[in-house]
């Protein structure tokens, strides 16, 4: 469901959700999604969940170890009227 409904005595208020990043892939060793302007990311990455917050659309120097790891990135936007995007999860594997 992409938009939030939050009612009052008052009024009915409608507050969008961001689109969830999309086409999560490994690029030359660097972890890649499709970019939307204006979109700011937090990227979950393994097990211990390191987190990372950036504006671009790329990480690099992904280290995934033997096996696999699950990556989880949400699109934000500071400042604006929307609610994060759900999660949009890929599992790397080497």
């Amino acid at each position: 469901d992409n938009v939030k409904y939050i009612s009052s005595d008052a009024s009915n208020i409608v507050v969008p959700r961001l689109q969830a990043p999309t086409n999560i892939r490994i690029e030359n060793g660097n972890l890649v999604w499709d970019k939307i302007e204006g979109y700011t990311y937090k990227v979950y990455i393994g097990e211990d969940q390191e987190v990372l917050t950036t504006e671009d659309n790329v990480i690099t120097n992904l280290l995934v170890v033997s096996g696999q790891q699950t990556v989880k990135i949400k699109a934000i936007l500071v400042g604006g009227s929307y609610l994060s995007s759900d999660y949009a999860t890929k599992t790397i594997k080497r």
